[in-house]
């Protein structure tokens, strides 16, 4: 890590993250990987995360943390598997990270192997994507060399694009409300984060307007972020996410035509009155 700072992308779920992820990974000089090493970033698979990235922690945690970190691959590979109908474990083997257990002895250092193993030669950069980690941006930020790029989307699309036909008569409405207070929660995080090395964009500037977002991108990196990049790949693999700049939100599927469905207006009304101060103060609501 001597040579690259650390660089975490978070957010909500069904925000943008793994858009926003994907295009950096493409630029030169920068390596990030949609959740790669989640439970680096908040507890993940029974591991309890600490705010203190610097204390001790048990060789049984350490071990656990290696499980988790193997998991997360393996889950992200059997879903390209399914969907391609045939194995990618010839790439799968290139994204492993193993971690020396026994010259570890806290999560920073944890952090650092696996940043160090996910770099390539002349990154200034190297990081992963995180959902619902807010909570650890600013210890991440000050206790790490870092930066943290954090993206918002209008909650009324976030929860439409999370949930599904069952919310129509009712029987999914508890969850809904999970994720309204979810939002509410971490997008309060970050806005409340003061910190040089913290950049909050928003996802409907940067698909409208990829050239004023890319600027305010390079500007903080102090990079040439590249903005004519179309065509993004996740491991190696082409990726079609119905956020692409290419598809600019048209469905793409049956799934994504699901996800944007209209809400109930009840879901409508708890939302506009859940987050309406957070709303206001990132221009969604007048």
């Amino acid at each position: 890590m001597a040579s690259c700072k650390a660089l975490l992308v978070c957010g909500q779920m069904r925000s943008g993250t793994s858009l926003l992820a994907n295009f950096l990974n493409a630029q030169k000089s920068i390596s990030v990987h949609r959740d790669r090493a989640t439970v680096l970033f908040r507890d993940q698979h029974k591991v309890s995360h600490p705010l203190d990235f610097c204390c001790d922690i048990p060789l049984s945690q350490l071990e656990a943390i290696q499980l988790s970190i193997d998991k997360n691959l393996d889950n992200i590979f059997d879903e390209k598997e399914e969907d391609l109908k045939h194995s990618l474990s010839h790439i799968k083997k290139k994204y492993r990270i193993r971690i020396n257990i026994n010259g570890s002895s806290n999560y920073r250092d944890i952090i650092h192997q696996c940043l160090d193993k996910m770099a390539n030669a002349g990154d200034s950069y190297v990081g992963t994507k995180v959902t619902l980690c807010e909570h650890n941006v600013q210890p991440f930020l000050s206790q790490l060399d870092s930066k943290v790029i954090g993206i918002v989307r209008n909650p009324l699309n976030v929860i439409k694009s999370l949930v599904s036909d069952n919310f129509s008569d009712g029987r999914m409405a508890p969850l809904a409300s999970t994720y309204i207070h979810s939002w509410k929660r971490g997008v309060t995080r970050l806005l409340d984060c003061e910190d040089n090395n913290f950049l909050l964009i928003r996802f409907e500037d940067f698909v409208s307007d990829k050239t004023k977002t890319c600027q305010s991108i390079s500007s903080f990196l102090g990079l040439n972020i590249d903005t004519n990049i179309e065509e993004l790949y996740d491991y190696d693999l082409p990726w079609g996410g119905n956020s692409s700049f290419q598809k600019n939100l048209t469905a793409i599927d049956d799934s994504v035509i699901k996800r944007t469905s209209e809400l109930p207006k009840n879901l409508q009304d708890e939302i506009l009155s859940t987050c309406r101060d957070e709303m206001l103060r990132l221009g969604y609501a007048g």
